[in-house]
């Protein structure tokens, strides 16, 4: 065996360990990021449930319920969205990154913003920031 082969053998299998390392690499970062999404996805369920949990304790109230409920800029530094709409039903609609995570509430007027809203109840329904 030449020194000429074994040179050549040695190139070709620290190369094949190198592009094994960064398959590993990117397939760590790939599992990360999908941690990351689930976590900021599971945060922003637990926040939307909350609000879904005050708007039934305001309609389980008697008249002149009032409470002040703050609504975070950021969760965890993670940008989101808040919709509130009410028809026939109403929903709470929390937005991040293209996905709509939606929580069914008691009839209410009015929209929840970030920062602090009121939370009232008069003449038998429920108002958000009246």
């Amino acid at each position: 065996m030449g020194r000429a082969q074994i040179a050549i053998e040695f190139v070709m299998l620290a190369g094949m360990a190198v592009i094994l390392l960064v398959v590993i690499l990117v397939a760590a970062a790939a599992i990360s990021s999908d941690k990351g999404d689930e976590t900021a996805y599971n945060e922003l369920r637990d926040f939307g449930a909350s609000l879904q949990r005050e708007l039934i304790v305001a309609a389980e109230m008697q008249e002149g319920y009032n409470r002040i409920v703050e609504i975070p800029e950021k969760i965890n530094g993670r940008e989101y969205s808040i919709i509130t709409w009410s028809n026939n039903e109403s929903y709470i609609a929390i937005e991040y990154k293209g996905r709509e995570i939606y929580f069914a509430t008691p009839k209410t007027s009015g929209e929840f913003t970030k920062g602090h809203n009121r939370i009232t109840k008069k003449d038998g329904t429920i108002q958000l920031n009246p």
